[in-house]
């Protein structure tokens, strides 16, 4: 709580995958259940939550593709 007061970043990531984008998320709605008013950098530059659920969504979207891809490879190598 000291970082938070002292205006301090409480997460920083130099790089984020789906897995880093899900977990800002969810530090940034428990900070907001606190009553924390949390303020998102992507680049130096303020971004929005929305921003990174759209990218998260994203995420899910290319993550189901893939999979939906596999299972149809694998379909087809049994057809054979």
């Amino acid at each position: 709580t000291s970082r938070i007061k002292n205006e301090e970043y409480v997460l920083s990531y130099g790089y984020t995958d789906d897995a880093g984008v899900k977990k800002i998320i969810r530090c940034y709605k428990s900070l907001k259940e606190y009553g924390i008013e949390p303020t998102l950098y992507e680049h130096d530059e303020e971004c929005s939550i929305r921003f990174l659920m759209n990218l998260n969504n994203m995420y899910d979207e290319i993550s189901d593709e893939v999979d939906a891809q596999v299972e149809l490879e694998a379909e087809e190598e049994d057809g054979e």
